[in-house]
């Protein structure tokens, strides 16, 4: 409740350690650092209970916009507590938990208003378990931040690899919603790289197959302790300078091949568990390089740690290994969930997609040999590996469509992307906050899910004020190519045969609706809707994880799911079915899942792209109609502000309403005949699992 009066949580102290200011909860043993701007806000909050509004008004009026999200997090975190609280049990102990903060591997990293989305945020708590060396734990602070800029309040904790043989123990203790194994610690890259150069090339190919046992090993009791829950594995960088320095090459059994032949057996072994993921190091150097990164280039080659400060005494490490490892741990996170995903890309034009203005320049400058030409080049070229990936996209700029589009259809084949790359267009005066949200209606996409790119920061702003949901990064033209290829929300495991047809479908979805609204829905009979449903197989798993997981306007529960937890429910008897869909228009693929268990519909989602072809109570008529004789079936529907199109589903099949969002099917009643309806349904024949 947001006018609760909040005070500091029980055993909550607000410390300096040498120019940092640091919450520590003696209590919960958790600490974080904090900017100067949040110091007035805690300061008050430990005189006593105090109206939100009241904490926020000690914050300088430059930040006070992140304050609401910033109490959000303490209040998530324990920092902040609404209760009354006994007197307080830890007097005193200030100066002792500074001394101890400067016994750990631990790199201040201050939440600054800058971190946090202004206003008031919903942030998703994540609890977070790093099993690593001094990499791992200079990480904590930053992996705080990290998550922050995203959405996620988390909650860190660092263990040693020492551990093995209690992760059982640690993983019911802390129970992480993200897990993250560093095993390449001092220890483990001594043989290899320290010893490695003064010994034999036999022996060194000895000692890599003993680590690679080694990880194989570690890895297994790594995922085996964590079962479903989601687990990155960290493979190893490249040292800056090889031991064997530039002849390295020549050498047997060479450095190179060391870490190729390391990180390709990381790879493998992570492959066998779908709840894993490699947090690739290797990548990570290639774009922030080893001297800005690692400190081998100072320190014994198996060391392994972050560049430290050679100035400083103290075990220390500069914020570059730090950040960069954290951002990769969010990113991770979020991908292998779907979380944050982006299904659309809207673009400007002029200036953005290419140089100057087309209807006025023309495509001249896709021939000539300039940064610019480069620049733009590359951006469609990301573009179109997007579109690959199953992403939509469309465009939203100034001027007159039929000129634009002119000038366009001149650009030589092969290099740029088309206008039928696009699923729709909008080239005209309005504003552009305008144009987007109609696409986002025609297209069924929630604004959250829509990315604008614009050179213009006048556009930018009139977007991100009128439609604050759309992401709206501030970049440069040179920069939107990175952040498109690095962004998480743009990633997907792999690209399936729906995806890469996604441009196309949802063209013909566009032009279907566009017939619809002219001749009603006795329209949809003539459009040769053919149905086909199966029971799904391991192959389908994939294709099955994007629907359940990205569709939002026909999903019963807003259930995700993994790979992992879908094969393990069907090998425990549940049945996962598959829905694929043609028209006259298209072949749309497998657009439809439903998971029934126990004769309950856990879930049924079916992809925007054939709502229109009001297939899905024939789908879960198909479904449930193969139900074992006299068993009744249950399902639900979760109400939210987008899945108004599955709400009346279960009714519509044949279902009758039981409680709220309940309802039941007995065992004698009838289904809605699917002979009946406009579309053509048929059920494939099982196939054995």
């Amino acid at each position: 409740m947001g006018d609760v009066p909040l005070r500091l949580g029980d055993g909550v102290r607000l410390i300096q350690v040498f120019d940092h200011h640091v919450l520590i909860d003696v209590v919960q043993l958790q600490r974080i650092t904090i900017a100067a701007e949040w110091v007035g806000l805690c300061k008050r909050a430990a005189t006593g209970r105090h109206a939100r509004q009241d904490l926020t008004d000690a914050v300088d009026p430059a930040h006070r916009d992140a304050a609401p999200t910033f109490i959000a997090f303490l209040l998530q975190r324990g920092f902040l507590t609404d209760r009354d609280g006994p007197a307080d049990p830890v007097a005193g102990l200030p100066d002792v938990i500074a001394d101890g903060e400067l016994a750990s591997y631990w790199r201040p990293t201050a939440i600054t208003a800058a971190d946090l989305t202004p206003g008031e945020q919903r942030l998703r708590p994540v609890r977070a378990m790093l099993i690593g060396g001094c990499v791992a734990q200079f990480a904590v602070d930053a992996l705080v931040r990290a998550g922050l800029r995203r959405g996620l309040a988390i909650t860190p904790t660092h263990e040693w690899p020492s551990v093995r043989g209690r992760l059982r123990e640690l993983v019911a203790r802390h129970e992480p919603d993200l897990a993250v194994l560093q095993p390449t610690v001092q220890p483990f890259l001594t043989g290899l790289w320290d010893d490695g150069v003064f010994v034999t090339a036999a022996e060194r190919r000895r000692r890599l197959a003993v680590t690679k046992r080694a990880l194989t090993s570690a890895i297994a009791e790594f995922a085996e302790s964590l079962g479903t829950r989601f687990g990155m594995v960290h493979n190893v960088a490249p040292l800056a300078v090889s031991p064997f320095g530039r002849y390295d090459f020549r050498q047997e059994m060479s450095h190179r091949e060391i870490v190729a032949e390391l990180n390709r057996h990381v790879d493998e072994q992570v492959r066998r568990y779908p709840s894993l993921f490699v947090l690739d190091e290797e990548r990570i150097t290639a774009r922030h390089g080893a001297a800005h990164l690692f400190d081998d280039l100072m320190f014994p080659f198996g060391h392994h740690g972050g560049r430290p400060d050679p100035a400083v005494e103290e075990p220390n490490q500069l914020a570059a290994l730090g950040d960069a490892l954290a951002d990769e741990y969010v990113a991770g996170y979020l991908a292998h969930h779907g979380l944050n995903r982006i299904k659309c890309v809207v673009v400007d034009l002029d200036h953005t997609l290419w140089p100057g203005i087309a209807a006025d320049d023309g495509f001249s400058w896709v021939q000539s040999d300039v940064t610019s030409r480069w620049i733009h080049l590359g951006l469609h070229q990301a573009l179109r590996v997007l579109r690959r990936r199953g992403v939509l996209l469309a465009t939203c700029s100034k001027g007159t469509e039929a000129a634009t589009l002119q000038a366009w259809a001149s650009a030589p084949s092969g290099q740029v992307l088309t206008p039928d790359d696009f699923v729709i267009h909008r080239i005209n005066w309005a504003a552009k906050s305008a144009n987007i949200a109609d696409i986002c209606t025609r297209l069924g996409v929630a604004p959250s899910a829509t990315l604008f790119l614009d050179d213009n920061p006048v556009e930018r702003a009139e977007v991100r004020r009128h439609l604050p949901g759309v992401r709206v990064p501030e970049l440069a033209v040179s920069q939107f190519r990175e952040f498109l290829l690095t962004e998480p929300g743009l990633e997907t495991a792999a690209a399936t045969h729906e995806a890469e047809q996604r441009t196309r479908t949802t063209r013909a979805m566009l032009r279907r609706a566009e017939l619809i609204e002219e001749s009603g829905n006795d329209f949809l009979r003539e459009l040769d809707i053919a149905v086909t449903v199966w029971l799904a197989v391991a192959d389908d798993l994939p294709r099955a994880v994007e629907l359940l997981n990205r569709t939002n306007q026909f999903n019963t529960t807003a259930w995700r799911t993994t790979e992992a937890e879908l094969a393990k429910m069907i090998g425990d008897g549940a049945e996962l079915y598959l829905m694929a869909v043609t028209d006259c228009f298209a072949e749309y693929g497998t657009v439809g899942a439903c998971l029934v268990a126990d004769a309950t519909v856990v879930a049924l989602a079916v992809s925007c792209r054939v709502i229109g072809l009001d297939v899905g109570p024939g789908f879960l008529a198909t479904c449930v109609n193969r139900r074992t004789a006299g068993t009744t079936v249950t399902g639900s529907v979760a109400r939210t502000d987008r899945n108004h199109a599955a709400q009346d589903v279960f009714v519509r099949a044949g279902f009758v309403p039981a409680a709220d969002g309940e309802f039941l099917l007995a065992p004698n009643a009838d289904l809605v005949n699917t002979a009946e309806l406009p579309q053509q349904f048929t059920v494939r024949e099982e196939i054995a699992r």
